[in-house]
């Protein structure tokens, strides 16, 4: 049996996810977390399914310009959960947990922001060559 030098947690991690996904708000909640011997009061978001995951200033503030500061608008919502690898904790680079809110497409479905962004944003056509080149090339 291989032992392993991973600790295991109650709330999503980065090693949790294997690339972004949807999932729906069923619960948010004030809690006390205890982490590297501190003990600190933290917003954690239950889900409808999978582990609950705790909601730093940055993923709050995604989620109340989205769904407002009432608790209870933010249920049933759902938001896309993903890895941001340039996530700091102190002067370190860590990588980390963010959300961004789905879009739907035409047929309902929800699909991740960046994608739809993405896909909603075509390359420009290039730039005609302004009329002034055309007469003095006509002219030679």
């Amino acid at each position: 049996m291989e032992i392993s030098t991973e600790g295991t947690s109650r709330l999503l991690q980065q090693k949790d996810v294997h690339g972004p996904f949807v999932a729906i708000i069923k619960d948010v909640r004030l809690e006390k977390i205890t982490g590297r011997g501190i003990t600190t009061e933290e917003y954690v978001v239950y889900f409808t399914a999978g582990k609950p995951m705790k909601f730093g200033l940055v993923n709050r503030k995604v989620a109340v310009a989205a769904f407002g500061k009432q608790r209870e608008d933010w249920i049933g919502k759902a938001v896309e959960i993903f890895i941001d690898p340039n996530v700091t904790f102190g002067a370190e680079v860590t990588g980390g947990l963010r959300i961004r809110i789905p879009t739907r497409e035409g047929n309902g479905t929800l699909t991740g922001a960046a994608k739809t962004q993405r896909a909603a944003a075509p390359p420009k056509p290039a730039p005609k060559p302004p009329q002034l080149a055309d007469r003095h090339a006509q002219a030679l």
